[in-house]
Protein backbone atom coordinates (compact mmCIF):
# COMPACT_ATOMS: atom_id res chain seq x y z
CA UNK A 1 0.00 0.00 0.00
CA UNK A 2 1.17 3.51 -0.79
CA UNK A 3 2.20 5.42 2.31
CA UNK A 4 -0.69 7.24 3.93
CA UNK A 5 0.62 10.09 6.03
CA UNK A 6 -0.85 11.32 9.28
CA UNK A 7 -1.12 14.84 7.86
CA UNK A 8 -3.04 13.55 4.83
CA UNK A 9 -5.55 11.74 7.06
CA UNK A 10 -5.87 14.79 9.34
CA UNK A 11 -6.53 16.94 6.27
CA UNK A 12 -9.21 14.51 5.11
CA UNK A 13 -10.79 14.58 8.56
CA UNK A 14 -10.78 18.38 8.65
CA UNK A 15 -12.57 18.43 5.29
CA UNK A 16 -14.97 15.71 6.46
CA UNK A 17 -16.01 17.88 9.42
CA UNK A 18 -16.24 20.95 7.20
CA UNK A 19 -18.36 19.26 4.54
CA UNK A 20 -20.73 17.52 6.96
CA UNK A 21 -21.19 20.83 8.80
CA UNK A 22 -22.25 22.46 5.52
CA UNK A 23 -24.44 19.54 4.39
CA UNK A 24 -26.25 19.49 7.74
CA UNK A 25 -27.36 23.09 7.15
CA UNK A 26 -28.46 22.68 3.52
CA UNK A 27 -32.10 22.80 2.56
CA UNK A 28 -33.82 19.90 0.78
CA UNK A 29 -33.17 21.27 -2.73
CA UNK A 30 -29.63 22.52 -2.11
CA UNK A 31 -26.41 20.74 -3.10
CA UNK A 32 -23.05 20.70 -1.38
CA UNK A 33 -20.58 22.53 -3.60
CA UNK A 34 -17.50 20.31 -4.13
CA UNK A 35 -14.35 21.57 -2.40
CA UNK A 36 -10.67 20.74 -2.38
CA UNK A 37 -8.69 21.52 0.75
CA UNK A 38 -4.95 21.52 0.19
CA UNK A 39 -1.97 21.85 2.50
CA UNK A 40 1.17 23.78 1.53
CA UNK A 41 3.93 24.51 4.04
CA UNK A 42 1.49 24.23 6.94
CA UNK A 43 -1.11 26.55 5.38
CA UNK A 44 -4.58 25.43 4.28
CA UNK A 45 -5.92 26.49 0.88
CA UNK A 46 -9.62 25.95 0.12
CA UNK A 47 -10.78 25.66 -3.50
CA UNK A 48 -14.53 25.74 -4.18
CA UNK A 49 -15.93 24.41 -7.46
CA UNK A 50 -19.19 26.21 -8.14
CA UNK A 51 -20.74 25.52 -11.55
CA UNK A 52 -24.06 25.48 -13.41
CA UNK A 53 -24.54 21.78 -12.60
CA UNK A 54 -23.33 19.41 -9.91
CA UNK A 55 -21.79 17.17 -12.59
CA UNK A 56 -19.76 20.09 -13.93
CA UNK A 57 -18.68 21.13 -10.42
CA UNK A 58 -17.45 17.62 -9.61
CA UNK A 59 -15.69 17.41 -12.99
CA UNK A 60 -13.93 20.72 -12.30
CA UNK A 61 -12.82 19.49 -8.90
CA UNK A 62 -11.47 16.24 -10.31
CA UNK A 63 -9.59 18.18 -13.02
CA UNK A 64 -8.09 20.39 -10.31
CA UNK A 65 -6.91 17.34 -8.41
CA UNK A 66 -5.35 15.83 -11.54
CA UNK A 67 -3.44 18.99 -12.48
CA UNK A 68 -2.94 21.05 -9.31
CA UNK A 69 -2.63 18.62 -6.38
CA UNK A 70 1.02 18.12 -7.29
CA UNK A 71 1.65 21.74 -6.19
CA UNK A 72 0.71 20.95 -2.57
CA UNK A 73 1.96 18.74 0.26
CA UNK A 74 -1.44 17.02 0.33
CA UNK A 75 -4.96 17.62 -1.00
CA UNK A 76 -8.41 16.36 -0.11
CA UNK A 77 -11.34 16.65 -2.54
CA UNK A 78 -14.90 16.31 -1.18
CA UNK A 79 -18.11 15.86 -3.10
CA UNK A 80 -21.61 14.69 -2.34
CA UNK A 81 -23.11 11.76 -4.16
CA UNK A 82 -25.09 8.55 -4.11
CA UNK A 83 -24.23 4.88 -3.93
CA UNK A 84 -26.91 2.66 -5.41
CA UNK A 85 -27.31 -0.68 -3.67
CA UNK A 86 -30.13 -3.21 -3.96
CA UNK A 87 -32.42 -0.75 -5.69
CA UNK A 88 -32.02 2.05 -3.18
CA UNK A 89 -29.85 5.15 -3.11
CA UNK A 90 -27.60 5.96 -0.15
CA UNK A 91 -26.26 9.50 0.31
CA UNK A 92 -22.49 9.58 0.68
CA UNK A 93 -19.78 12.15 1.12
CA UNK A 94 -16.74 11.05 -0.85
CA UNK A 95 -13.28 12.46 -0.13
CA UNK A 96 -10.24 11.65 -2.27
CA UNK A 97 -6.83 12.12 -0.62
CA UNK A 98 -3.76 12.91 -2.70
CA UNK A 99 -0.14 13.07 -1.62
CA UNK A 100 2.63 15.47 -2.63
CA UNK A 101 3.04 13.70 -5.98
CA UNK A 102 -0.56 14.64 -6.80
CA UNK A 103 -1.52 10.96 -6.89
CA UNK A 104 -4.77 9.84 -5.29
CA UNK A 105 -3.70 7.58 -2.45
CA UNK A 106 -7.07 6.66 -1.04
CA UNK A 107 -10.74 7.52 -1.03
CA UNK A 108 -12.84 7.89 2.08
CA UNK A 109 -16.61 7.38 1.90
CA UNK A 110 -18.97 8.48 4.66
CA UNK A 111 -22.61 7.44 4.21
CA UNK A 112 -25.23 9.67 5.80
CA UNK A 113 -28.95 10.18 6.12
CA UNK A 114 -30.61 13.56 6.03
CA UNK A 115 -34.24 12.53 5.88
CA UNK A 116 -34.88 14.54 9.04
CA UNK A 117 -31.82 15.67 11.00
CA UNK A 118 -28.50 14.65 9.52
CA UNK A 119 -26.95 11.43 10.83
CA UNK A 120 -23.74 9.71 9.82
CA UNK A 121 -24.32 6.07 8.92
CA UNK A 122 -21.61 3.81 10.25
CA UNK A 123 -17.89 4.43 10.07
CA UNK A 124 -15.89 5.85 7.22
CA UNK A 125 -15.07 3.29 4.52
CA UNK A 126 -11.64 3.53 2.88
CA UNK A 127 -10.76 2.47 -0.65
CA UNK A 128 -7.37 2.04 -2.29
CA UNK A 129 -6.75 4.17 -5.38
CA UNK A 130 -7.75 1.17 -7.51
CA UNK A 131 -11.19 1.07 -5.83
CA UNK A 132 -10.57 -1.99 -3.64
CA UNK A 133 -11.98 -1.70 -0.11
CA UNK A 134 -9.31 -1.49 2.59
CA UNK A 135 -9.75 -4.27 5.15
CA UNK A 136 -11.45 -3.33 8.41
CA UNK A 137 -8.37 -3.82 10.63
CA UNK A 138 -6.41 -1.26 8.58
CA UNK A 139 -9.43 1.06 8.31
CA UNK A 140 -9.84 1.01 12.09
CA UNK A 141 -6.24 2.24 12.44
CA UNK A 142 -6.88 5.14 10.00
CA UNK A 143 -10.08 6.47 11.59
CA UNK A 144 -8.50 8.00 14.74
CA UNK A 145 -6.27 10.18 12.54
CA UNK A 146 -9.25 11.24 10.43
CA UNK A 147 -11.24 12.05 13.59
CA UNK A 148 -8.28 13.99 15.02
CA UNK A 149 -8.34 16.18 11.91
CA UNK A 150 -12.12 16.59 12.16
CA UNK A 151 -11.81 17.73 15.77
CA UNK A 152 -9.28 20.39 14.76
CA UNK A 153 -11.95 22.27 12.76
CA UNK A 154 -13.00 24.72 15.46
CA UNK A 155 -15.97 26.18 13.55
CA UNK A 156 -17.42 22.75 12.75
CA UNK A 157 -16.50 21.11 16.06
CA UNK A 158 -19.93 21.27 17.70
CA UNK A 159 -21.62 19.82 14.60
CA UNK A 160 -18.90 17.18 14.19
CA UNK A 161 -19.17 16.03 17.81
CA UNK A 162 -22.95 15.60 17.47
CA UNK A 163 -22.65 13.75 14.16
CA UNK A 164 -19.77 11.55 15.27
CA UNK A 165 -21.37 10.49 18.56
CA UNK A 166 -24.84 9.85 17.09
CA UNK A 167 -23.87 7.56 14.22
CA UNK A 168 -26.62 5.25 13.03
CA UNK A 169 -26.17 1.71 11.67
CA UNK A 170 -24.44 1.58 8.32
CA UNK A 171 -25.93 0.25 5.13
CA UNK A 172 -23.91 -2.27 3.17
CA UNK A 173 -22.17 -0.17 0.52
CA UNK A 174 -20.12 -2.82 -1.28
Amino acid sequence: MTSISESMLNLGGFLLAHATWIIADLGPNENYVPEALCLKDGELVLNVFEAETQVEAVSNGKAFMETEAVNFDACAFARDGLVRKSGSAIDVLTIDLADESGSRVLTMIQPYDKSDRMHLLGDEVFLFSNGAVIEEAKSASLRPLVHEGAQSHSSALESWKRLNTSRQPSPDLF
